[in-house]
């Protein structure tokens, strides 16, 4: 619950969060910004970088809004390219945000 927490607060602050090297601007087509965040887990000793956990998200800047698209650690998408995994999981999922990956 407190890893959830954390990641919560970040993404209210979500314009905060894109100027450190947190996250990161994948596609930005006015509305909506995909942008792919890192996290560490509460207790853990791993950096951000380090643990391979990821969080992509919908930035919507008309509403104001961040949906979270996707929560994974880099070894549970499989072997191959990390980017092109989780666009693939996006598309599959999310059909309203396919046409923007």
């Amino acid at each position: 619950m407190t890893t959830w927490t954390a990641i919560d607060a970040e993404l209210k602050r979500f314009d905060s969060l894109l100027e450190t090297s947190v996250a990161e601007t994948i596609t930005d087509q006015a509305p909506v910004r995909i942008c792919k965040t890192e996290f560490r887990v509460a207790g853990t000793k791993e950096s951000r970088h380090a643990s391979g956990n990821r969080c992509i998200v919908a930035v919507h800047s008309d509403t104001c809004m961040v949906h979270v698209l996707l929560v994974y650690k880099k070894t549970d998408l499989g072997s191959g390219n990390e980017t092109a995994l989780w666009k693939q999981l996006v598309k599959d999922n999310y059909p309203k945000y396919k046409i923007l990956l």
